[in-house]
């Protein structure tokens, strides 16, 4: 499903994901960069961040953890080794 995808123009870590959705269809929708701006001010640094509009798997944070290849400006998602599953286990249990 296509989501608004902040992160650190930098290291390309997520800072948050943000998806609008039309009321009467209940479908996503794209919107401006000036409305999109104002939706997410308070939970994003945006002078220090950037986004994408991209497909976002529904993947767990068990499973996999996404980041944006700020070079190419590119969701990328890595598949975390059993060794990796396993304390994130531990660290949210």
């Amino acid at each position: 499903m296509k989501q608004y995808v902040f992160y650190d123009k930098k290291s390309g870590e997520i800072q948050h994901v943000h998806q609008v959705v039309s009321a009467e269809k209940g479908r996503p929708v794209e919107v401006d960069d000036e409305q999109l701006s104002e939706l997410v001010e308070r939970m994003v640094e945006l002078k220090t961040a950037a986004w994408l509009y991209a497909d976002v798997p529904t993947t767990s944070s068990r499973a996999a953890v996404n980041h944006v290849d700020t070079s190419k400006r590119r969701l990328v998602t890595k598949r975390l080794t059993a060794r990796e599953q396993d304390r994130a286990r531990q660290v949210e249990g």
